[in-house]
């Protein structure tokens, strides 16, 4: 996912296409990430936005031809399912997982999940500042699977580094969001910890981003 964002607005015709392939491989593997294809629409490049459907295509059904064919296309989705019913619970990164811990209700876990997934997706089409885009879409990818591994913070290492090299004066807007990435990546001190860490920073950064650009819409 770096190298494609990193390569995905280079000069080079190969490196803009491969970076396409990477996140289709990345979506095959992992199916989420192919939230992140959406910001080939966000930035009207619908040609790129259509090659990379049909590597997502090729990429996701191809295998299924030496593995099962439909049957393993329904095995994969059926334990796709049962993972995140199962295990959504224990997750220490996803909204549903941190609602459920606090003992909220299950149908108003799952409410709050699809707001958040439509709000986060529609300011990603809002946002002008490009890392501000990918931490909205990644946070989706993150927070919205009622199931979300620990190891999938890292990919907040894309929007993370970008605001790096976007960022060129000091504000307080940006001395807070460093804080918190550093927070997000800093180690835990305990399972209790995490399920209150990592939720909560990535909805405080998103609403800050959110607070932001509502304020700029205002300005116009």
């Amino acid at each position: 996912m770096l190298l494609a964002v990193i390569w995905k607005d280079s000069e080079s015709k190969l490196k803009q296409e491969l970076a396409l392939i990477f996140i289709a491989i990345s979506a095959a593997i992992k199916v989420y990430p192919a939230i992140f294809g959406l910001i080939y629409i966000i930035e009207k490049k619908y040609k790129q936005a259509f090659r990379l459907i049909v590597y997502g295509v090729i990429f996701f059904f191809v295998p299924f031809l030496f593995t099962g064919g439909i049957d393993g296309i329904v095995t994969f989705f059926k334990n796709q399912f049962e993972v995140h019913t199962t295990w959504g619970i224990n997750s220490v990164v996803s909204l549903y997982s941190f609602l459920l811990y606090f003992d909220f209700s299950n149908r108003f876990a799952l409410v709050a999940d699809a707001v958040i997934f439509v709000v986060l997706i529609a300011f990603s089409f809002v946002c002008k500042e490009k890392w501000k885009r990918y931490f909205l879409l990644i946070s989706v990818m993150l927070l919205c699977p009622l199931w979300s591994g620990r190891y999938t913070v890292c990919m907040m290492l894309v929007p993370f580094l970008t605001f790096i090299l976007e960022e060129k004066k000091m504000s307080l807007y940006s001395i807070i969001y460093t804080v918190l990435f550093s927070l997000l990546f800093c180690a835990d001190v305990s399972q209790y910890a995490s399920y209150i860490k990592y939720t909560l920073i990535l909805v405080f950064i998103a609403f800050l981003i959110i607070i932001q650009e509502m304020f700029t819409l205002a300005r116009r």
